[in-house]
């Protein structure tokens, strides 16, 4: 047996929102990155995995405290009867772990994790424009024989990916069309109604300051508002957040405008309408004219249209689109007011970023790489690509080996991948695409890499502060790139509704059936300091560490469980980063499954170590060394075919006792089972911030021997967790915050007082009666 011991935008789905909303700058600060420390569901064997190896890993850094006592929680092989009330207990993950824990921690070498892509290993992975080299891409635990559902998924045969596509614009024939076929003119009147409506407000005004959208909250109470072009106009205000406020309509309104603008020059392309032109002409001779003149912001890279640099960026390719498709029908000195009033000096500004090598810094440089290949600015197209701080530098450090983006959460995964369609799209529109084989390479990893961790109801771990849980494959991502990369799930998506993409450039045919997936497999993601553990029907995500500050959260070595498509302990995400449930709850670590010491998770990310990591028994053991000043954590954790395991302990050097727990949420019912007694004396729980988002608690202690259980109903299912840690623990069962809010979901807290103190929990499916 082979044991590896190794060491603001806020992005909105794609939905057509992102088109006629506009996007916004996340507000989760984002610390410099460190130089050397990353439709239909298809067919899914992953339900039929083998069960795993029945011998038990050499190694583990589990608590030499726990010793036996541990162990006799559950024994090797079950039992009739169990130390335990309950059904019979699961096989222990850490049987012979424990009682090797000393010479395993002492045995245990560490590394520096895994190096991000490299500068010479991103360009040339692709072997042509259809296949990928399989021995460029190792999958992220390292192993080259194990190939990554990426390297799996690029092969022409295997009906996901279909080759590289250059984008069209087919306006001759939509024009023919829009004669002759009636549910096209009957699509387009429907645009056309929308554009005059838009048109006869007569939004712009040369005083409007652009601000942020996630400001558009009510002034008064803090809650958010949901903004329409029907919007009233706010006053100006006094106050800060009425201030605020109004600029916040104004960028939602600006980015409307934009997106008007382009409508209508597609409306003068379909069918000569020269009205329509002339407005979109109109608005792009009021941005020249006023850009010099509305002030500089710089709180978050420089712009003038808005409050952040990342607004322009987006609103840059639209502009473009409106620029290309009035090409031949203005004067030429007016097309060139339009590079030199707007064009130009916006592309100066996005050369400032307030988060390099993120994803706000890519979609800056992609914006002035789309206004160099406008333009056939040389110059201006080489400092956006190839400068230190420009795409391919930030594609280098973001495109992680695991075939993720570095910035730990899959919803800006699919915010980069979001940017990228848009620039491989103008690149191939303005004949350029043979010099983007990078971007594009780039692109297709993102675009499957987040396969390789789905769970079986189609959805994705949530780790970090996305505001929603992700699907693998975002049908609408996919639908924006099937112009340049066509996958299944793109073309079938751009299939399904008429737009105007899908009309000007009209995407393939695909089988009726879905491609039939690799596996899920136990896998070490070295790069994002993450794991999947999959055995039989059971899963489990483990975020352990971190590699940089990008949106992290009180969350280190936080877990999520799934046993088929049942969810069991779920991260919901979080909410806007303007709420206070974001800081006061949903970031903290009482908002997710995690030790607490004192009520407070972990006190800043860090790469963490991995002692020991099994695939085969589906194993990891964890180590957050500095979790709290003078705090360490170790986390073991195990899923085998019947169910799942993990094992905390933490130390301190602590000369007094504190309070050691461990925190757990889940949107099943909560009810107490055996050891339990409950008792309104108890301690109450911690006063940190998260707990007070808590309501309906109860408290309950535990006996001397420090075992007690709980039963989870789970929708159709029913479970038994059991916990075993020190005597007499107190254990809260209450209520918090989940997403969406004001919806609750349940939450437990034990805990015991010490210096050290280890918990040991196990889930599984409780028998039916009969």
């Amino acid at each position: 047996m082979a044991i590896s011991l190794m060491h603001g935008r806020l992005f909105k789905a794609l939905n057509g929102a992102i088109l006629i909303l506009g996007v916004s700058a996340c507000g989760g600060a984002a610390e410099a990155p460190q130089a050397s420390t990353t439709a239909q569901a298809p067919s899914d064997p992953a339900s039929a995995s083998a069960q795993v190896a029945a011998s038990a890993p050499a190694a583990a850094n589990a608590a030499s405290t726990v010793g036996a006592a541990s162990a006799a929680v559950v024994s090797t092989e079950p039992a009739p009867s169990a130390a335990v009330a309950g059904p019979i207990p699961l096989v222990s993950a850490f049987d012979d772990a424990i009682s090797t824990s000393s010479s395993a921690a002492a045995a245990a070498t560490t590394t520096e994790p895994a190096a991000l892509v490299s500068a010479a290993s991103l360009p040339g992975v692709m072997a042509s424009t259809e296949r990928l080299v399989v021995s460029d891409l190792r999958s992220g635990d390292g192993v080259k024989t194990s190939a990554s559902t990426v390297v799996q998924l690029a092969q022409p045969d295997r009906g996901a990916f279909y080759g590289f596509r250059e984008a069209r614009e087919e306006w001759t024939r939509v024009k023919t069309e829009y004669k002759s076929r009636a549910e096209v003119r009957d699509w387009i009147a429907y645009q056309k109604n929308k554009v005059d409506a838009w048109i006869t407000r007569g939004f712009e005004k040369p005083d409007y300051i652009g601000g942020w959208i996630h400001d558009y909250v009510d002034p008064k109470t803090g809650g958010g508002m949901s903004w329409t072009p029907t919007s009233a106009e706010p006053a100006a205000g006094t106050t800060v957040a009425e201030i605020a406020f109004k600029a916040a309509w104004v960028a939602y309104g600006r980015g409307y405008n934009v997106q008007q603008m382009r409508t209508a020059a597609r409306i003068y392309k379909a069918t000569g309408e020269a009205k329509y032109a002339d407005w979109a002409a109109q608005q792009l001779d009021f941005y020249a004219d006023n850009y010099a003149k509305w002030p500089l912001q710089t709180k978050d890279g420089r712009s003038r249209m808005y409050k952040q640099g990342l607004d322009e960026a987006v609103d840059a390719f639209s502009l473009l689109d409106v620029v290309r498709l009035l090409d031949g029908y203005v004067a030429a000195t007016r097309a060139t007011r339009w590079k030199t009033a707007l064009f130009m000096p916006m592309a100066d500004n996005l050369r400032y970023s307030m988060a390099e090598m993120t994803n706000i810094a890519l979609w800056h440089e992609a914006a002035r790489a789309a206004i160099a290949l406008r333009y056939k600015d040389s110059t201006l197209l080489e400092a956006a690509l190839i400068g230190p701080k420009a795409v391919r530098a930030i594609l280098r450090y973001g495109v992680t080996v695991d075939n993720v983006w570095v910035e730990g959460t899959f919803e800006y995964n699919n915010y980069v991948l979001a940017v990228l369609a848009k620039l491989l799209t103008q690149a191939s529109l303005e004949g350029r695409s043979d010099e983007f084989t990078v971007e594009r390479d780039a692109s297709l990893k993102l675009a499957l890499g987040m396969l390789d961790y789905r769970f079986d109801n189609w959805t994705l771990p949530n780790p970090a502060d996305s505001v929603k849980t992700q699907k693998p494959i975002s049908e609408a991502v996919h639908g924006e790139l099937y112009r340049v990369l066509p996958t299944y799930w793109g073309l079938a998506e751009a299939g399904k509704t008429r737009t105007w993409e899908s009309l000007i450039d009209p995407p393939e045919a695909v089988p009726a059936k879905a491609p039939t997936l690799p596996p899920v497999t136990s896998r070490h993601f070295t790069a994002m300091r993450q794991a999947v553990l999959r055995s039989g029907d059971w899963q489990a995500f483990v975020h352990y560490g971190q590699v940089n500050g990008f949106h992290s959260q009180e969350e280190l070595t936080n877990f999520e469980l799934f046993h088929g498509s049942t969810p069991i302990a779920v991260d919901p995400g979080t909410v806007s980063y303007s709420s206070p449930l974001h800081k006061g709850y949903f970031a903290t670590g009482v908002g997710n499954n995690v030790p607490l010491i004192d009520g407070l998770g972990q006190t800043k990310w860090a790469p963490g170590d991995v002692l020991a990591f099994d695939p085969a028994r589906a194993f990891l053991s964890v180590q957050q060394s500095a979790y709290q000043p003078g705090v360490s954590v170790t986390r073991t954790y195990r899923v085998t075919n019947t169910g799942f395991a993990e094992q905390s302990t933490i130390f301190t050097n602590a000369v007094t006792d504190r309070r050691l727990g461990v925190v757990f949420n889940t949107d099943c019912s909560v009810d107490p089972s055996a050891g339990l007694t409950e008792s309104t004396a108890a301690q109450a729980l911690p006063g940190s911030v998260g707990f007070k988002q808590w309501a309906a608690v109860k408290r309950y202690t535990t006996g001397s021997d420090g075992l007690w259980s709980l039963t989870l109903s789970c929708g159709s299912k029913t479970y038994v967790m059991r916990v075993k840690g020190p005597a007499r623990q107190l254990v809260h069962i209450g209520t918090a915050p989940t997403v969406p809010v004001p919806k609750r979901r349940q939450s437990v807290y034990y805990e015991a007082w010490g210096k050290t103190a280890s918990f040991e929990a196990q889930i599984q499916e409780q028998p039916a009666v009969k």
